[in-house]
């Protein structure tokens, strides 16, 4: 729990500016590559996700933290993949470039994680496996991937 907190801070720190409560690019808004940011896209969830599991086991609840993990799940799988396409939107390259240097989106790793145990929208062929472990991903395979994301979204 106390190691999240620390996290959500480290998290702010580094967006700085960039930080809203709400889906929107800011007036000065750059993408953000550093600290957390050069590990996965959305460090912020990672932390959040933290603080439910931690919460969990401090309650000793399995349908409280069955609450907690179904609410990320929610928050995270709608919300991540609109403010994906809004950055690549505005930001275009230097967003598509950083999509490409840092494949994962809440874990380190989670590009491998089945679909089905998460809401991750991979493609888990060997061949994408090592083109994404590579990061060679294209400009086109990127915006394939982001439209997929709205699309499961509006679903």
């Amino acid at each position: 729990g106390y190691c999240s907190a620390a996290g959500i801070v480290w998290v702010h720190y580094a967006l700085g500016i960039n930080w809203s409560p709400y889906v929107e690019i800011q007036d000065d808004h750059t993408v953000v590559d550093s600290g957390p940011y050069a590990y996965v896209r959305h460090p912020m969830y990672s932390d959040v996700l933290i603080v439910f599991i931690s919460l969990g086991i401090w309650f000793q609840k399995l349908h409280l933290w069955l609450f907690f993990f179904s609410s990320w799940l929610l928050v995270a799988y709608k919300r991540a993949p609109r403010e994906e396409a809004l950055l690549s939107e505005i930001m275009a390259q230097p967003y598509l470039d950083y999509l490409k240097r840092v494949p994962d989106r809440f874990l380190p790793g989670d590009r491998f994680v089945p679909r089905v145990l998460c809401c991750f929208d991979y493609d888990y062929s060997d061949s994408a496996i090592t083109e994404s472990s590579n990061q060679s991903m294209d400009e086109n395979e990127i915006n394939e991937r982001l439209l997929r994301d709205e699309e499961l979204e509006t679903e």
